[in-house]
């Protein structure tokens, strides 16, 4: 908590005023003295494998010290696997991120956040939990879709910034399994999600260009 006494004390000689007057005398009246909100939790979510490696550098390097600037205290997680950063958003303990889940990453980890806090426990609870994009990825084009951007340091200042940007969220279940997952821009079937599956196996390779040759490839193979 921070307090800060905004006048002098009228009853204070004008000497003790000029040097206490960002002091908080015992004295001082209650609707002198303005009590700050308390700093925001927020749990940061990163990808280390995003962008080739890139999404580290742009955290630690960019992103990182505008939170600590803002007073915003973070608790940082890297996954290590797929699935991980919805493992965390579905089990997470709602007081280390009462104000927020980061994703440091591409779209991928955004889509993963989404469907962890939907299937929570406690569906209100999950709803009521913001997501912030950092976009660190090969694309980041949810982060273009919703705020309009696409560094992270636009990005960065948006959620330092506060408020919320409203989002449609669709649901798709499988009748076989009974499976929901949901989404947030465009589900793909048939060829799209052939050439969107075989594009991972060269992300470290091609980086944006992967989806490109997955087409070709399979278009070159119907």
């Amino acid at each position: 908590q921070c307090f800060i006494n905004c006048l002098p004390h009228p009853l204070v000689a004008k000497k003790q005023a000029s040097s206490e007057l960002f002091s908080v005398p015992i004295d001082t009246p209650p609707e002198l003295v303005f009590r700050c909100k308390s700093a925001p939790k927020m749990l940061v979510i990163l990808n280390p494998r995003s962008g080739h490696g890139r999404s580290i550098k742009v955290f630690h390097n960019v992103v990182e010290p505008i939170f600590k600037l803002a007073g915003i205290k973070m608790e940082v997680v890297k996954t290590t696997k797929a699935g991980h950063a919805r493992e965390l958003a579905s089990t997470v303990d709602i007081n280390l991120c009462s104000d927020g889940i980061i994703c440091v990453g591409g779209d991928g980890i955004i889509n993963e956040v989404l469907n962890g806090l939907l299937t929570r426990s406690n569906p209100k609870e999950g709803v009521s939990i913001p997501i912030g994009i950092v976009p660190a990825g090969s694309d980041n084009s949810l982060v273009w879709t919703v705020l309009g951007v696409r560094d992270p340091i636009s990005a960065a200042l948006s959620i330092v910034k506060g408020g919320l940007t409203a989002t449609d969220v669709f649901a798709v279940e499988w009748i076989h399994t009974g499976i929901i997952h949901f989404g947030m821009t465009v589900s793909y079937y048939g060829f799209v999600s052939d050439v969107l599956e075989l594009s991972e196996k060269y992300q470290k390779r091609f980086g944006p260009l992967r989806y490109f040759v997955a087409g070709f490839l399979k278009f070159m193979c119907l």
